[in-house]
C-alpha cells in the first residue's frame, strides 16, 4: 500500500549514510563555539542549555511562542 511504502523510504532515510553524516556535522556545531552564532542565524534565543539540548529547548520555546501568537489573533 501507499502507506506502506511510505513508511519504507521514511526508515531508509533514517538510515541513510547522508542523514547520519549530517546530524553528526550538526552536533559538532552546537556542541563548538559555533553554538552562538547558529543561535542567532536562527533568530533562537537561548534558554541557557548549550549544545543539542540547547538548541532543541530554543526550536520548542520558539514554536510555542508562535503557536501562542496564532491563537491569540485567532
Amino acid at each position: 500500500s501507499l502507506q506502506e511504502r511510505g513508511f519504507e523510504e521514511l526508515k531508509d532515510t533514517i538510515r541513510s549514510s547522508q542523514l547520519k553524516q549530517s546530524l553528526r556535522r550538526m552536533t559538532s556545531v552546537l556542541n563548538s563555539p559555533q553554538f552562538a552564532s547558529v543561535m542567532q542565524n536562527m533568530s533562537l534565543q537561548p534558554t541557557g542549555n548549550m549544545g543539542v539540548i540547547g538548541f532543541i529547548d530554543a526550536v520548542v520555546k520558539k514554536v510555542q511562542e508562535e503557536e501562542e501568537k496564532n491563537n491569540n489573533e485567532s
